[in-house]
């Protein structure tokens, strides 16, 4: 114990003395880009109609999606083609059942485990314009849980309040 105390005692007192080192400044390629307002940009947040096309989910959730876009009332035209659209909805989503263990140890927690994530990107620029994922524990109402949070969350961005 004594030696340990001597020892962060004679740490302490070393870099006592040492001069202080200023920190790195940030190198002028790590710097990100200034703002701009160029056209060829594209709009920093989806507008409200918008043509967007919600591209398949491995696992069939763009049903569930384009169903919670149309429930939650999200201001957006959702088109059954790429062609034509200004924008394209993408992502993953997951679900997990809950284990044996789980369901016997804790009765309540019966519902699957959702994820999913969205990213919307302008088709004419490339540039994404909006993204947001979720996690849903023990969901009561599985990818429509998932979906409606997603189109919740779009709505708000759309109507500029996120």
């Amino acid at each position: 114990m004594g030696r340990l105390l001597l020892s962060i005692a004679v740490g302490l007192v070393a870099g006592a003395g040492a001069p202080e080192q200023a920190p790195p400044s940030p190198s002028p390629e790590a710097a990100p880009p200034a703002a701009s307002s160029s056209p060829a940009e594209g709009p920093r947040r989806l507008p409200a109609d918008a043509k967007v096309y919600v591209a398949p989910y491995d696992n069939g959730f763009e049903t569930y999606l384009v169903a919670a876009l149309k429930k939650k009332q999200v201001p957006v035209v959702v088109l059954n083609r790429r062609e034509g659209a200004d924008f394209q909805i993408a992502g993953i989503a997951d679900s997990k059942d809950p284990s044996v263990g789980r369901k016997l140890l804790y009765l309540w927690q019966t519902g699957p485990d959702e994820v999913a994530t969205m990213s919307v990107w302008d088709l004419h620029t490339g540039t994404v314009v909006y993204a947001y994922a979720t996690r849903k524990k023990n969901s009561a109402h599985g990818k429509q849980s998932s979906a409606e949070s997603l189109a919740k969350h779009l709505k708000a961005h759309i109507e500029g309040r996120e």
